[in-house]
């Protein structure tokens, strides 16, 4: 018989103090520091971190985060209150417990940075009035419409915005507005490196003989910019609004320019054929690796079947597979019927199948 273990999970409660104002050798509970109660089953050390990263990676404001990031993480320590509690239902009650003795007891209440009364969730009851005013207050609001955010306040809400997931709609919706406003002529990448001046800059150079290296540096930027540009890969709403064109009939520019067209076609098929043929050459070794273990599996369930004279359902029950899966394979059906014609070779067959009773 194998033995069972059972994981046992005890909680804890604990309290966060700013250690500048208060030590827990002096005494329990502190008098002048801002606390916060909480519980957890992870060991402390773990669970402080979880508070700190909450603080640096989310923008969210409550008063134990507003609190964590004024003070600062290295002024803030955990300290254990109570722990070996056997449940998460007893440990909410004993959270609840702790804030409520810390709030009317000790007359702490000022000093508490928890935003509720502990346990699974806030206990707030609003009144009817109370309610009535917050409705109210929420309606009409549009202060931000209209507004003119500084250069500051933009690059926080980017730096605030950077990594998060967009949901399908969202991508589609700036999809549909970016061709919209493509077909209207309008400019709504604000950040674009070259303006219309600079385009039409950029065409007037290159057709009078400048080569895009030199373009390129007096722009202060790459050959693939300028080269873009000129051949209408980017920067086509300008280009076609002021019907600007590359003359490429100096110095035969236009003979270098298809042989360098064509060698950048002969390149990319060649790539398409190694790219195909390594496709080929993966897929045949998978195809050969998954017939050598079908392979393998028929030649054990015909051992067994035929010679062993094992039941379908037994067979299916040590290969944890429905009994009508074996018996059409054994019939030459799905995908057995690969082994038609097949002489199954008992030899390949490992001493554990062998030796089974």
């Amino acid at each position: 018989m194998g033995q069972c273990y059972t994981e046992i999970i005890n909680y804890k409660i604990y309290f966060l103090y700013d250690k500048r104002f208060f030590t827990p050798d002096d005494k329990k509970w502190p008098s002048n520091s801002a606390l916060y109660i909480g519980l957890t089953k992870n060991p402390l050390q773990k669970r402080l971190r979880e508070h700190f990263k909450e603080a640096r990676k989310t923008t969210h404001q409550t008063k134990k985060l507003n609190w964590i990031r004024k003070v600062g993480e290295e002024n803030i320590n955990i300290e254990l209150v109570e722990e070996n509690i056997p449940n998460i239902n007893k440990a909410a009650e004993r959270e609840v417990y702790y804030i409520k003795w810390v709030k009317e007891c000790l007359g702490l209440s000022d000093f508490l940075k928890n935003g509720d009364a502990g346990g699974f969730g806030s206990t707030k009851n609003y009144t009817e009035e109370t309610i009535e005013k917050i409705r109210k207050s929420k309606l009409g609001n549009k202060w931000n419409v209209g507004r003119d955010k500084s250069e500051e306040t933009r690059k926080k809400l980017s730096e605030a915005h950077k990594g998060k997931p967009k949901s399908p709609e969202a991508i589609e919706k700036g999809r549909q507005t970016y061709r919209r406003n493509r077909l209207l002529g309008l400019n709504i990448n604000k950040s674009r490196r070259f303006s219309e001046e600079d385009v039409i800059q950029i065409f007037k150079m290159a057709n009078a003989g400048s080569k895009n290296k030199d373009i390129a540096e007096y722009f202060k930027c790459s050959v693939d910019n300028i080269g873009n540009v000129l051949y209408k890969n980017s920067y086509t709403d300008i280009s076609e609004k002021l019907n600007l064109n590359l003359i490429l009939k100096r110095n035969g520019l236009e003979e270098l320019i298809e042989a360098g067209r064509k060698c950048a076609l002969q390149k990319k098929e060649e790539a398409r054929i190694r790219n195909a043929e390594r496709k080929r050459v993966k897929q045949n070794q998978i195809q050969q690796e998954l017939f050598n273990i079908q392979k393998l599996l028929y030649t054990e369930y015909y051992y067994l079947k035929k010679i062993r004279k094992f039941t379908n359902k037994e067979i299916a029950d040590m290969y944890q597979k429905h009994p009508d899966s074996i018996r059409r394979i054994l019939e030459n059906r799905s995908w057995g019927k690969k082994f038609k014609n097949y002489e199954p070779d008992f030899s390949m067959l490992s001493d554990s199948i062998l030796l089974l009773q």
